[in-house]
């Protein structure tokens, strides 16, 4: 997740304690991820209201995520699994799976 805020300060210009929200509040809701990733960003969107994160910074926020959408995998992914792993195992359990698979 450091990727990830480094990239947001970075790339979308928001400062980090903005950046670590962002970050947290990703970590906290994996199933959100693959609604990002499929560009449906509405729900991401109140979540990071509810975060407390500025208008101005939640449009960055989506506009970088849809830019680097390719690249979201490599920096969400860190030390056990990282987020995406953590939104596979979720759908998969929800869909009766085991581990996600």
């Amino acid at each position: 997740m450091e990727e990830l805020v480094k990239q947001l300060r970075e790339k979308a210009g928001i400062d980090r304690a903005n950046a670590e929200k962002v970050s947290t509040a990703l970590e906290e809701h994996p199933a959100e991820m693959p609604n990002v990733l499929g560009g449906n960003t509405q729900g991401l969107v109140q979540l990071l209201q509810k975060a407390g994160i500025d208008d101005g910074v939640i449009q960055k926020v989506v506009a970088f995520l849809k830019q680097h959408a390719g690249d979201l995998q490599k920096m969400l992914s860190g030390e056990g699994g990282g987020i995406l792993n953590k939104a596979k195992e979720l759908v998969g359990g929800m869909l009766g799976r085991k581990d996600g698979k």
